[in-house]
C-alpha cells in the first residue's frame, strides 16, 4: 500500500447503521481456520477499485467493545461483491461503493 502498488479501502458503515456503528449487522462467525463473513456495507470511498478491504464486523454478542473486530477482505474472495459504484457530486477522482459479502471465507493468519 505504501508503494501504491496496492489500493485500500476502509469498511465500516453498514446500510441504515449510518454512524452507528455499534448497529451495524454486518458479522464474522469464526469457523475453523477463520470467518464467514456476511452483510453489506455502503458509502465505502474506493470501494470497487480496493485490493484490500478493513471491514468492521461483528464478531460477538452485544454491544461491547469487545464484540466487533477488523478483518482484511481481498478482492476475488468467493462471495465479496466490490459491485455497485455510487453516483455523487463531487470528489470523482476515486469512487464510493456499496459492498456485499455473501459467505465470505476470511482466514485467520498469525
Amino acid at each position: 500500500m505504501a508503494t501504491g502498488e496496492v489500493l485500500g479501502a476502509l469498511a465500516m458503515t453498514d446500510p441504515g447503521a449510518g454512524s452507528d456503528l455499534r448497529g451495524i449487522k454486518t458479522n464474522a462467525k469464526k469457523v475453523d481456520g477463520g470467518y464467514i463473513v456476511n452483510g453489506a456495507k455502503t458509502f465505502i470511498s474506493s470501494g470497487t477499485t480496493a485490493d484490500l478491504v478493513v471491514t468492521f464486523v461483528k464478531t460477538g454478542e452485544g454491544n461491547r467493545p469487545d464484540a466487533f473486530s477488523l478483518l482484511l477482505l481481498e478482492k476475488g474472495m468467493e462471495g465479496f461483491d466490490q459491485g455497485k459504484k455510487l453516483s455523487k457530486m463531487g470528489f470523482h477522482g476515486w469512487d464510493t461503493a456499496e459492498l456485499s459479502f455473501t459467505d465470505v471465507f476470511v482466514p485467520r493468519r498469525t
